[in-house]
């Protein structure tokens, strides 16, 4: 991946580019290497013995969380910047990875959780820092977002993958129905309050807390190349669907 192309940030941090400085009074960490990104996903299918006791048979396919590695440098304006910035990164235990390449207009995101920070220091001001990422979803999404109105939708998915999506329905709403391409998906009416659907894993939650039974009938899906979402119900509160396009 060439590097003057690519914008990476994790959990907020923006990366720099190489021989980038730091502000008076802070740190930055310079990005020299991130691998992993665009490799393929481990094979985790499994295998039983076949029913004649001749051989294996795989199970479905199955993937495994992808692995990514971040190599910069964290550049600081004193010594004490420097552990602040180390602070900072180790704190990053589950942060959303973000990275932009500009020459195809497309910017990607993962869910990742930091396995491992590996630094070195090298000057009082200056440290080698390694960063082990584990992306548990193999999948990789549009970090754009679109607002759904009633009617017809057109989400474009340029990925590779059935997107799902993340859907926040902010009040007031009567009961809302989507038609999509794996059937009729229901939720009933919501009067005060906001929810966040997750459609990959077919949860609604209220804040930190999980809702049971609120929803009914396949989740609202959009295939590789797009799909056209029907919705009713909506009122005046928003809908705004993230996570429509996935990468595998």
């Amino acid at each position: 991946m060439s590097l003057p192309d690519v914008q990476v940030s994790l959990g907020g941090v923006q990366l720099a580019a190489d021989h980038s400085q730091p502000a008076s009074g802070g740190w930055l960490l310079t990005l020299r290497s991130i691998t992993g990104w665009r490799s393929p996903a481990s094979d985790g299918t499994e295998a039983s013995p076949h029913w004649s006791g001749r051989g294996n048979v795989a199970s479905s396919d199955r993937e495994e969380g992808r692995q990514v590695v971040i190599e910069g440098l964290l550049l600081a304006d004193s010594a004490q910047m420097l552990n602040e910035g180390l602070d900072v990164l180790g704190r990053l235990k589950r942060a959303p990875l973000v990275v932009a390449e500009g020459s195809r207009a497309l910017v990607r995101t993962a869910d990742v959780r930091m396995t491992q920070m590996q630094e070195t220091k090298l000057t009082p001001t200056i440290a080698q820092v390694t960063l082990n990422l584990a992306a548990d979803d193999p999948i990789r999404y549009s970090a754009e977002s679109r607002t759904l109105t009633n009617g017809a939708n057109l989400l474009p998915n340029r990925g590779d993958a059935t997107a799902f999506g993340r859907l926040t329905l902010t009040a007031p709403h009567g009961a809302i129905s989507i038609t999509h391409p794996g059937g009729v998906w229901t939720f009933p009416a919501l009067a005060t309050g906001s929810r966040l659907i997750d459609f990959r894993e077919l949860e609604v939650w209220n804040g930190n807390a999980r809702v049971f039974g609120a929803a009914a009938g396949p989740a609202p899906r959009v295939l590789p190349g797009g799909s056209s979402w029907t919705v009713a119900g909506l009122s005046t509160g928003s809908a705004i669907l993230t996570r429509a396009e996935a990468w595998s």
